[in-house]
């Protein structure tokens, strides 16, 4: 022994084992010489002298003129050397790391190290190619390997399994066994050694972000302490942590933005562990192989000593039978790799996945109350929010940290952020996962633009108190320990077609601050069992995270009354209505429903509208008002114009007078002149006729010829 210091680094580590592999390839030589197996073509010392390969390797401490014995002992003697200084190393090297990770012995740790060579010196090509007898072998084979590491043939025989698709170094993607492209069917033993790059990083110590499958090693994080969270969810987090080491997944469920990615990251902290990222569905996308992927994942989080957190998880447990083989191709690698995982998703574990049976932790994440929404607010504006008024923020919008903490920095693009410019940007964060659901509506019409009797303007206005104020009756009075359930606002707007319930959702919406999203009931129903379920599901889950407001138009559709069960469309429209029921208990958002007929919508649902408004067909008077408000100031009228006579004439709804003022304005457009009452009676016996009402001389009186002359 020489006495020589610990290994100080992983690259001081990794050049002394090339030392003692040097020493291998110049015995592998020597023993070609001796039995004259390398090739006699006078041309080969063209391309590779002799001299030129005894150069390269008189670099370590042995004579040219070696015996083999002679050679045999000094191998030995740098062998016992380098795992002394290996042992007594402050830090372990990353080559003793890896071993140990995947379970490699002496040989796989030579392979490994065989493999690595060329990447630290292209020499390596040379000594290569000539112990190899094939200048076009300038990379490992597999043959190569077994010649310098196996004492005998029969050895040789035996480690040919360490090349096996199921064995460490090739199912963890280590080592890649790679065909000449001129003979793409070479046998195994012909096949050159590829070293994963991550990994040949690793062991120069080369630190790097990225990881395999398009994952990323991430900075240290917050503790669970330091997060704003309820306390039951910390308690349920911190329970969790000494089970991830002991092969219990965990997986946080929630709508996106709801901060499980921070969570992920903070039991990562709690365990003092660092935390490796990988997006599943980007997993799903760019990998042909899930299996190498998973295991080539394991390996990274092994050897980093870090948790795997797998995003957007709901991409693994997608229904499709292909999509679930991929995934439990990988889930199972994973599962083998014995790595401490964290899945987060939108959805809830599957059972039927053969992964992890039983074992796996689930935990919901809901979204944060008021006062956690209002201190991560004042987080994230972080004394750029002087201006805004926090509470107001916190009520309206029922955003998670990473919504919050995104939309903070979109509003402080401001020099200095209002109270509505973090309103706009909330309100973005808001409704993004409801794009491609729903139809999202420009609230147009205020308070000054609907006409409505006393009593159900003032319910109209109650129903946008109760959305404003909940978090004060919910959180601050205590009624959140009252009421389990049902804690959204549902209204009702029931009515004849064309009497303002369309608008009156805008007014809500607009009152409040809040998007408002159509429901395409053609998207929603399907003929399919299920898949009506299943687009419910999406949408309000969506609207979970959205804050929006779901407006169901025309909902007697959808939302009918259940039926005696006949057959099994019977019961399946009735399994639809009893989904629906569950779905709008467990929103805690806004639900408007409008109908034309109250009476067939199902008591069920009826007894669970917090407010019901009936929008009654508007008499002489409301007609009159509505007459008079249809027109924009811009929009010229006409001395003849009278409004009254209109009203006392002809009942239409306020959308048939819309349509008529507007088929009026065109027409005077046209005309180049104001807004006559010719064009208004033209208009008006023309929407009576869509009606399906025949005009009369008796309800036109005066402006009969008019409308003769129009014919």
């Amino acid at each position: 022994m020489t006495g020589a210091p610990p290994f100080a680094s992983a690259a001081g580590h990794v050049l002394a084992e090339l030392d003692r592999l040097e020493l291998l390839v110049r015995r592998q030589v020597l023993v070609l010489r001796a039995a004259n197996l390398l090739t006699e073509d006078e041309f080969r010392g063209l391309y590779i002298a002799d001299a030129h390969v005894d150069a390269l390797l008189d670099r370590v401490g042995a004579e040219s003129g070696a015996s083999l014995r002679e050679l045999d002992a000094v191998i030995e003697e740098v062998r016992r050397e380098n795992s002394a200084r290996e042992r007594a190393a402050v830090e372990e090297p990353p080559l003793s790391r890896l071993c140990r990770a995947l379970g490699l012995d002496a040989f796989e740790r030579d392979v490994v190290l065989l493999a690595l060579a060329p990447e630290v010196d292209l020499r390596w090509e040379i000594l290569f190619a000539y112990v190899q007898n094939d200048v076009t072998k300038r990379r490992p084979t597999v043959e190569l390997a077994l010649k310098l590491f196996c004492a005998t043939v029969e050895e040789g025989l035996a480690r040919r399994s360490a090349f096996a698709a199921g064995g460490p170094l090739v199912r963890s993607g280590t080592i890649r066994l790679l065909a000449d492209g001129q003979e793409p069917e070479r046998v195994r033993l012909g096949r050159f050694l590829a070293l994963d790059e991550h990994v040949a990083d690793f062991l120069l110590g080369q630190a790097r972000d990225d990881v395999s499958a398009g994952g990323r090693r991430l900075p240290p994080a917050l503790r669970l302490d330091a997060l704003v969270v309820a306390d039951t969810l910390r308690d349920e987090l911190a329970a969790a942590c000494p089970l991830l080491g002991a092969g219990f997944p965990l997986l946080l469920t929630g709508a996106d933005g709801a901060g499980k990615g921070a969570l992920a990251a903070a039991v990562a902290a709690e365990l003092d562990r660092p935390l490796i990222r990988v997006d599943a569905a980007s997993v799903l996308a760019d990998e042909e192989d899930l299996a190498t992927a998973g295991a080539a994942l394991a390996r990274d989080a092994r050897l980093h000593g870090a948790v795997l957190h797998v995003g957007r998880a709901e991409a693994l447990l997608d229904r499709d039978l292909a999509v679930r083989r991929k995934a439990t191709a990988f889930l199972r690698e994973l599962e083998a790799g014995d790595v401490p995982l964290v899945l987060t998703s939108t959805l809830g574990w599957d059972p039927a996945l053969e992964v992890y049976g039983g074992r796996v932790v689930v935990t919901e994440v809901e979204p944060p109350a008021h006062g956690a929404r209002r201190e991560l607010w004042l987080r994230a504006l972080d004394g750029a929010g002087g201006c805004v008024d926090v509470d107001v923020v916190a009520g309206r919008f029922r955003l998670g940290p990473a919504r919050i903490l995104d939309a903070a920095r979109e509003a402080a693009r401001s020099t200095q952020p209002t109270t509505q410019d973090v309103l706009a940007a909330a309100r973005a964060q808001s409704s993004r996962e409801l794009h491609g659901l729903a139809e999202r509506i420009e609230p147009l019409y205020g308070w000054n633009d609907i006409v409505l009797p006393r009593r159900p303007l003032q319910a109209l206005r109650d129903a946008c108190t109760s959305v404003r104020l909940r978090y004060v009756v919910y959180e601050q009075w205590g009624f959140e320990h009252r009421i389990a359930y049902g804690r959204g606002v549902n209204v009702l707007f029931s009515g004849p077609s064309g009497t303002g319930k369309t608008m009156a959702s805008q007014i809500v919406a607009r009152e409040l601050d809040l998007d408002i999203f159509k429901i395409d009931l053609s998207t929603v129903v399907s003929k399919y069992i299920g898949e009506t379920e299943q687009n419910l599901r999406r949408i309000f889950f969506a609207a979970r995270a959205s804050n929006a407001i779901l407006f169901f138009d025309e909902a007697d559709a959808l939302f009918g009354k259940r039926s005696e069960v006949r057959d099994a469309h019977d019961r399946y429209a009735n399994i639809e209505v009893a989904y629906l029921l569950q779905q709008m208990e467990d929103y805690d958002g806004v639900v408007i429903l409008a109908t034309n007929l109250s009476k067939n919508i199902d008591d069920a649902f009826a007894r669970r509208m917090h407010h019901t408004i009936e929008f009654p067909f508007p008499d002489e008077e409301h007609r009159e008002r509505i007459w008079h408000i249809v027109f924009p100031d811009e929009t010229p009228l006409g001395d003849d114009v009278d409004f009254g006579f209109l009203a006392r004439h002809f009942e239409l709804s306020g959308g048939n007078v819309r349509n008529v003022a507007l088929a009026a304005a065109f027409r005077a457009a046209d005309a180049g002149r104001p807004v006559a009452m010719e064009d208004l009676v033209v208009g008006t016996a023309r929407e009576l006729e869509k009606l399906g009402r025949l005009p009369s001389r008796a309800e036109f009186r005066e402006y009969w010829d008019l409308i003769l002359e129009a014919v």
